[in-house]
């Protein structure tokens, strides 16, 4: 988006007793000041954009561990594994 200009977010998928925890991590832009400027200015509206993402990927989710017995199996035993 911006030359020589870059911002490393990472994605994490944990399994809890809950269920599952995502954990989102971003670095500080580096590159010229120029691009660290603006992706600075313009991350409310990357978190907004992210942040509607992951709500429609949870609701995905969601809705395939309800219609699907396997998943729900899968969890089941691994829960007996973990005690």
């Amino acid at each position: 988006m911006f030359p020589s200009t870059s911002a490393i977010s990472e994605y994490r998928l944990d399994s809890t007793e809950e269920g599952t925890r995502l954990t989102k991590i971003m670095a500080h832009p580096t590159g010229p000041f120029l691009g660290r400027t603006l992706i600075r200015l313009l991350m409310p509206v990357f978190i907004r954009l992210v942040n509607r993402a992951f709500e429609a990927f949870k609701l995905e989710i969601e809705k395939d561990f309800r219609s699907q017995t396997i998943g729900r199996d899968y969890f089941q035993l691994r829960k007996q594994s973990i005690k």
